[in-house]
């Protein structure tokens, strides 16, 4: 995921102008501070305040992760 694709003028606790991670000139492979669409989307969860670590229940009582293996990116954090 490249950085310009993150949440661009999102605002709501989102530093401006913030890099994160870094890739090879080409911006072809990520070789430092990889970032997955869930990490965004707990950052996101984090930023509405919802834990995104909660575990929610289906109808049959399963445990459903809200977000799986995502975690908050805090160098995106304002």
């Amino acid at each position: 995921m490249t950085a310009w694709a993150i949440c661009p003028g999102l605002g709501g606790g989102i530093a401006r102008g913030r890099v994160v991670g870094k890739t090879y000139k080409i911006a072809g492979t990520v070789v430092a501070r990889p970032i997955s669409p869930k990490d965004v989307l707990a950052t996101l969860y984090h930023l509405l305040g919802i834990d995104p670590h909660t575990t929610l229940r289906d109808r049959t009582g399963r445990p459903l992760p809200l977000v799986a293996d995502g975690e908050v990116i805090a160098e995106l954090l304002a």
